[in-house]
């Protein structure tokens, strides 16, 4: 079958009305480039864990949906470290990038208890175009709960 449906897409003598006819997809003669991301996401804490910050990463024309945006390939992710929010992006501190919508940073035991951590991210497209970066969020390490490694493998 699939020889038969490349033959189809590939002859020149059929039309593209006749390929939809048939059910053959028509491939985009001009395809558009990809528009880089327009807006910022906006970030939210769900979860401290000692060092371990989780954060939520969502659309915020659907700020419910846990799904990236369309067109949205990826989002990158970054820290900064200080009592105040850093004055030019190019202060925090690169993170990772990732497909998902929920991110964990572990920033271990070089960060003591009582630092505040400073989160931001921006979506990029399939071409690695980055859009706005988010306004941070702040978090304090250690200010989360902590269970004992015991009490966590029992609940």
């Amino acid at each position: 079958v699939r020889p038969i449906y490349a033959a189809v897409q590939a002859a020149t003598v059929i039309s593209d009305t006749e390929r939809i006819a048939l059910g053959v997809h028509v491939r985009d003669a001009n395809p558009s480039r990809a528009s880089v991301p327009g807006f910022a996401p906006v970030l939210t804490v769900t979860k401290m864990d000692g060092a371990v910050i989780t954060f939520a990463i969502r659309d915020p024309n659907n700020p419910d949906r846990k799904a990236k945006p369309v067109g949205v390939t990826g989002i990158t992710y970054f820290s900064y470290i200080g009592q105040t929010p850093p004055s030019t992006a190019s202060a925090f501190k690169f993170e990772g990038h990732t497909g998902q919508t929920t991110v964990s940073i572990d920033f271990g035991s070089s960060v003591a208890t009582g630092a505040r951590v400073w989160l931001s991210a921006s979506y990029f497209n399939n071409r690695k175009q980055s859009g706005p970066a988010s306004s941070p969020i702040g978090a304090i390490i250690g200010a989360g709960s902590t269970m004992p490694t015991l009490l966590k493998i029992a609940a």
